[in-house]
C-alpha cells in the first residue's frame, strides 16, 4: 500500500512541477516578446495541468489491476470515464 501512495505522490508532484515550469516559461517568453512560442508553451502547461489527474487515476488503475481488486478497478474505471467525458464534452 505504501508503494501505491509513493507512486501516486510522485505522479502528482511531477505533474505539478512540469505545469509550473511550462506556465512560467511561457509567461516569460510572452513578456520578452516571443508571443507565438510563449503561447505554445503555455498551452503545453495547460495540457499538463489537465492530464495530471488523469495520470493519477490511471496509475491507481494499474495498481488495482495488479492487486486484482475488482471493486476498485470498476470504481477507478468509472472515475476515469467521468473525467474523460467531462473533458470531451466541456
Amino acid at each position: 500500500m505504501t508503494h501505491i501512495k509513493t507512486t501516486i505522490q510522485w505522479v502528482l508532484r511531477t505533474g505539478l512541477f512540469l505545469t509550473v515550469i511550462f506556465l512560467a516559461l511561457g509567461s516569460l517568453l510572452n513578456l520578452l516578446g516571443w508571443q507565438q512560442l510563449g503561447q505554445s508553451i503555455l498551452l503545453i502547461g495547460i495540457w499538463s495541468l489537465m492530464l495530471t489527474p488523469i495520470l493519477r487515476v490511471f496509475t491507481s488503475l494499474i495498481f488495482f489491476y495488479q492487486e486484482k481488486d475488482q471493486l476498485y478497478i470498476r470504481i477507478t474505471l468509472l472515475v476515469l470515464a467521468i473525467i474523460v467525458l467531462s473533458i470531451v464534452f466541456a
